[in-house]
């Protein structure tokens, strides 16, 4: 009898073991979006620190800088340099073309000299305002209203990401001579012009080593994926001094929101891909422009920390998605007033990527990938492309060729080109992508 109970405790604990297995393999290999998601703990990430205003109730004079003054247009047409760099490839300009024409001028301002702080190694930022090193006062125009200053800095931030010296806090106030002046704080390791010139010779290096490699990519989502995943396996998400500089991104490799996202925008600009930050609800993330489109793309939020694969829930989505069951993705004011952000409407890889799709219907790649999203979405990019394989009901790489002589002259035999194509032009030219046919039984 001791036995037969024995025999029964054994056969039982193999049948719940036997089920559990099954019910995982099930839970594998089932088209369930479950398999291919997983928890993602950058949901929690929201580092941004947020832009800081402060007015001197006190005139303020310069004493590092006195008696050049950098406001006046004849100060800066004084000072003149050979900028050895081209750092202005980092910017974007989205914004500043919504600014009035004096808001633009202060804009221009803050612009020249920190192009000269960030290539003069003479120039160094003595002067502080209640403890805060200053890069110096410039005048502007008395049009400006106080209140509008913080837009003109918010967007200025979002827009230059490689003046990686200054930190998320302005003053404004008047000078001795009773005009209205405003400056940007620094931080205090790049007072000295020698060493933040060569932090900046370091930042420049690296980034033209991570757009080599970028560029060596053949389409705009490749390159796209290439720069995420730079940044996946180059950084980790965590608070520092410096952390709303892309320097903790790119040279120290820990950062926060802020630092992934000027990060990406200043890389894509570089590319050619016009891009701005954005912030809302303690968060920052970018926005990038293909062709006349534009689409979010969250690298701290894709980037999971718990494997060195990339996510894909904020890879070039619209702003309808990228907003699902979270809300920190919704804007600040400060986007939605006379200055707006750009808006997204579309996902960029709709048309000839569906994760699910492409999963059931390549089972090859299941037991080489695993259940992670991005394993998929980056098989497709470096490979799956290449080898003509289809990821959606709605586009077939052979049929788009075959069926369109105009393309197939241009790109030949250079598979991945299509899916670029058909994404970027055909679609927008009602070009069909697939068989209607294969479409209404394909499962």
């Amino acid at each position: 009898m001791r036995k037969l109970k024995k025999m029964k405790k054994i056969s039982l604990s193999k049948f719940v073991t036997g089920g559990f297995m099954l019910f995982c393999m099930c839970l594998l290999f089932s088209g369930s979006n479950v398999y291919a998601k997983r928890a993602n703990p950058a949901k929690s990430k929201t580092g941004l620190k947020k832009i800081e205003g402060h007015k001197l109730k006190e005139k303020f004079v310069e004493k590092s800088n006195k008696g050049d003054l950098i406001g006046g247009e004849k100060t800066i047409k004084k000072r003149t340099y050979a900028a050895s760099y081209n750092w202005g490839k980092y910017s974007a300009r989205y914004y500043y073309n919504q600014l009035t024409s004096d808001e633009k001028d202060l804009y221009n301002k803050l612009y020249n000299r920190c192009t000269e702080l960030i290539n003069n190694s003479s120039i160094n930022c003595n002067d502080t305002i209640q403890g805060d090193h200053v890069i110096g006062q410039i005048v502007y125009n008395k049009n400006i209203k106080p209140q509008d200053l913080d837009e003109v800095f918010n967007v200025f931030e979002a827009e230059n990401p490689q003046f990686f010296f200054l930190d998320v806090k302005y003053w404004y106030g008047t000078t001795s001579n009773y005009e209205p002046f405003f400056t940007l704080t620094i931080y205090p390791r790049y007072v000295s012009g020698s060493n933040r010139v060569a932090v900046a010779n370091q930042l420049k290096n690296k980034v033209e080593n991570w757009i080599k490699t970028v560029n060596q990519k053949k389409t705009t989502m490749q390159k796209m994926r290439s720069l995420e995943n730079i940044l996946d396996k180059n950084t980790i998400y965590q608070e520092g001094e410096i952390d709303q500089s892309v320097v903790s991104a790119v040279l120290e490799g820990k950062t926060v929101c802020a630092g992934y996202s000027k990060t990406y925008a200043m890389i894509c600009n570089a590319l050619g891909y016009e891009s701005v930050c954005v912030t809302g609800s303690g968060h920052e993330w970018t926005r990038v422009r293909i062709g006349s489109k534009w689409y979010n793309v969250d690298a701290t939020w894709d980037d999971n920390d718990s494997a060195n694969i990339m996510g894909v829930d904020y890879f070039l989505v619209s702003d309808a998605k990228i907003k699902v069951d979270n809300s920190n993705h919704e804007l600040y004011a400060v986007w939605k007033g006379r200055v707006k952000a750009p808006t997204s409407n579309e996902n960029y890889l709709d048309p000839i990527f569906n994760i699910k799709y492409y999963r059931n219907n390549n089972r090859d790649l299941q037991r080489e990938l695993g259940y992670y999203d991005g394993s998929y979405l980056d098989h497709f990019m470096e490979t799956g492309m290449e080898e003509g394989r289809r990821a959606s009901s709605n586009f077939d790489v052979y049929f788009y060729m075959n069926s369109y002589s105009d393309i197939r002259t241009k790109f030949g035999n250079d598979l991945p080109l299509y899916y670029q194509h058909y994404v970027e032009v055909g679609v927008n030219e009602n070009r069909q992508g697939a068989d209607n046919y294969y479409n209404r039984y394909a499962s």
